[in-house]
């Protein structure tokens, strides 16, 4: 295939998905982040085993509605931040415990300390983030085909 007919198979394709779009049905995104320790001596395998997290993991992450999943650790702390695209978080939480996410948390919940100050029936201390954002920002790249 040319260049040209790619190019122009691709400006098909997102003319196609623009028409296809509902600009009235707003996604509704809510974010949520939370804390925990990490264990001094699991630190190094705790960052390995999440460089290569099961692949059923990632699958039932996204089937539970769960997008711009990270984990952040800096000095013994683990700061996780997540944007929830669903429409029933409770229900998606609880579908997030099938048989390989139970088998990965036996793998980090030894790795992990808790909070003291979590809430009951917490493993990961919630943190409450505001309704409106004091600062959000995303952006979208189109990239040129070459």
């Amino acid at each position: 295939m040319s260049k040209f007919k790619l190019q122009l198979v691709t400006l098909t394709f997102f003319i196609i998905a623009f028409l296809n779009c509902n600009p009235k049905q707003e996604l509704k995104i809510q974010r949520f982040g939370s804390l925990i320790g990490v264990k001094k001596e699991f630190e190094e395998r705790y960052i390995i085993l999440h460089k290569h997290i099961f692949p059923g993991v990632l699958d039932r992450i996204h089937k539970c509605n769960i997008s711009n999943y990270s984990i952040f650790l800096k000095d013994g702390i683990l700061f996780s931040h997540f944007e929830y695209i669903g429409s029933d978080f409770a229900a998606d939480m609880e579908a997030m415990a099938d048989e390989t996410t139970e088998e990965w948390w036996k793998l980090t919940d030894p790795m992990q300390e808790p909070p003291e100050d979590r809430k009951e029936g917490e493993w990961w201390a919630s943190i409450v983030l505001p309704v409106e954002s004091l600062f959000f920002v995303q952006k979208f790249f189109l990239t040129q085909i070459t």
